[in-house]
């Protein structure tokens, strides 16, 4: 079992070229700075992907640090940038296929929950709730 974060920028339309490559810039480096802050949760350099323009995701190998993780990522990400992006954020617990041993070409159960979940935040306009 492992856990699959997905995460869809909110609002990412109003943002500039040149703000988005910057947001991307401090998302990039605020999740390579929570693996190494947060080492037993076992998240997965490699793993990060931009997966759409607006969205991202990331495997977690420890899914009972999967929430602990995605909440201090969020708090990085805030406190890194001037743009304050937020972003909703669904977490998939399951197994994970991993295809011809590429870290970002894997798909499985963890993947569709994590999707599911950001959808159901969409669709909730829950801005109380974005994990």
């Amino acid at each position: 079992m492992k856990a699959i974060v997905t995460c869809d920028i909110v609002k990412s339309r109003n943002y500039s070229a040149k703000q988005r490559i910057e947001v991307n810039e401090i998302i990039r480096k605020s999740y390579n700075e929570c693996c190494d802050f947060i080492p037993d949760s076992k998240a997965d350099k490699l793993s990060f992907n931009i997966v759409q323009g607006d969205e991202f995701q990331f495997l977690v190998n420890n899914p009972s640090l999967a929430y602990r993780f995605a909440v201090f990522f969020r708090i990085m990400v805030k406190a890194s940038s001037p743009l304050k992006p937020t972003f909703r954020t669904g977490i998939g617990i399951g197994d994970v296929i991993n295809i011809e041993d590429i870290t970002y070409q894997m798909d499985g159960a963890a993947f569709h929950h994590s999707r599911s979940a950001v959808e159901a935040l969409k669709k909730s306009n829950a801005s109380d709730r974005m994990t």
